[in-house]
């Protein structure tokens, strides 16, 4: 058992609340703090500009907001970690025992049941002397109970690395199922790879129902998705969304414990991955914002060599992340250009799993 620094909103109260569970099982809870709502409507506005629209054209009066956008960002993080980590002695003290055992043993979980709270960039917690936090940390997860969770109980194969992947006709241009392909061939162990045709919702659950407790990953890649669920096509050509409630329990039939999904509109309907993960799906990794350029490979080349070696999605999220940081350049239309994209991947949690090296 990992040691788990958890964020606890209090929505009803506009307070969070500080606990570190020791890998011995011994929790430690800090008072509940005010916490103040640091990102307003117009602020995630201009973040999602500067991901999904600054690359295109870097130029001019579009490079100064961006500069303004990176400098705020920064800014921001440092404003959650004091809200956060310095709001009381008791919060202090709960920092400093984390970072005493090795910041690199924990993982944050942030827990709320809004979607809002959920949704806000973590990732970009940092402090003088600790720089960012979650690049120091085994991994982030965001949960929408401070419940305990209950085991996914499976005994996954450990002969194969086996994968389903998804990516319906037509699909966004801003996936990463081309680069998933070349992380799988790189690997040095035996993969199982089931690219599923068609790529129609009745096909997936028929193709899950048939094989429980077989997958280590399901890849969704290319779908459109609103807060509500995902969008799927029919045999017939017709598309029709998907509830978050309904894919979920075809993933929990199956016993799956990871599902990956990228694509262009993730952005646009961030919730579904709370909601599937409020609905049972066990693990959901999310890229919500398209990636660019060397960005796709260095995540799938990063995140699928973890995942097969072992190691628990928010690990593996935590190594493409790196990858990420340590390659900060993407092409653009005026070259060459540092991009902030390493804070984009996220990873909602429901159960826990036991991760198996193949």
């Amino acid at each position: 058992m990992a040691v788990i620094l958890e964020i606890v909103e209090l929505p009803e109260e506009s307070r969070v609340q500080l606990t570190l569970t020791h890998d011995s099982g011994n929790r430690e809870t800090a008072p509940s703090s005010h916490f103040p709502f640091p990102l307003s409507q117009p602020e995630s506005a201009e973040i999602q500009w500067y991901l999904t629209e600054y690359l295109e054209n870097p130029y001019g009066a579009a490079k100064d907001r961006a500069q303004v956008i990176e400098s705020g960002l920064q800014d921001l993080g440092k404003l959650l970690f004091e809200a956060v980590f310095r709001a009381s002695a008791e919060s202090q003290d709960i920092v400093r025992q984390a970072a005493s055992l090795g910041l690199e043993q924990c993982r944050l979980a942030i827990v709320s049941s809004r979607s809002q709270f959920l949704e806000l960039p973590w990732e970009l917690l940092n402090h003088e002397n600790l720089g960012y936090l979650v690049n120091r940390m085994s991994g982030i997860v965001r949960r929408h109970t401070a419940a305990p969770i209950p085991a996914l109980d499976v005994e996954l194969p450990t002969g194969q690395f086996n994968v389903l992947l998804l990516a319906p006709p037509g699909g966004s241009g801003f996936g990463v199922a081309a680069e998933s392909l070349s992380a799988m061939e790189s690997l040095d162990v035996s993969v199982g790879l089931t690219c599923l045709r068609p790529a129609s919702f009745r096909s997936f659950r028929e193709h899950l129902a048939e094989r429980p407790g077989h997958y280590h990953l399901v890849h969704l890649d290319g779908f459109d998705a609103d807060p509500e669920g995902l969008v799927f096509s029919t045999e017939d050509g017709e598309r029709g969304r998907v509830p978050a409630a309904e894919l979920a329990r075809v993933f929990t039939a199956a016993q799956v414990p990871v599902a990956l999904l990228t694509g262009q509109t993730f952005h646009t309907g961030a919730g579904v991955g709370a909601a599937l993960a409020s609905a049972g799906l066990p693990c959901v990794t999310l890229l919500p914002y398209p990636l660019a350029g060397a960005g796709r490979q260095l995540f799938a080349q990063a995140f699928y060599r973890s995942l097969a070696a072992g190691a628990h999605a928010a690990e593996a999220v935590a190594s493409a992340r790196k990858a990420l940081l340590e390659n900060p350049y993407r092409p653009s239309a005026s070259g060459p250009a540092v991009s902030w994209d390493w804070l984009t991947p996220v990873v909602y949690q429901s159960m826990n799993y036991r991760p198996v090296a193949v």
